[in-house]
């Protein structure tokens, strides 16, 4: 076999390959503008549980302030920043 027939087989085998992989894995891939997409809806997403860890952030906070507990164990509680 010559080195030109042998790039000519490695030529087409390799255009068979590609052109299998886009035949069967051509519904797996996502377009630009999809990824976008879900990058938004992701980024909205992490923004409401934010909000949301937020809010019950501050009714805690609410309760402990309105409880009958010792002010030292109030401030305890209210100065925590989550690290325990």
């Amino acid at each position: 076999m010559t080195p030109l027939e042998a790039s000519l087989g490695s030529a087409f085998i390799s255009l068979v390959t590609a052109l299998a992989v886009r035949l069967f894995m051509a519904d797996s891939f996502v377009t630009k503008r999809e990824c976008q997409q879900r990058h938004e809806r992701e980024c909205q997403s992490v923004a409401s549980i934010t909000r949301k860890i937020d809010r019950l952030s501050s009714m805690i906070g609410t309760l402990v302030l309105h409880s009958d507990l010792p002010q030292e164990q109030k401030d305890e509680l209210l100065n925590q920043r989550g690290d325990s």
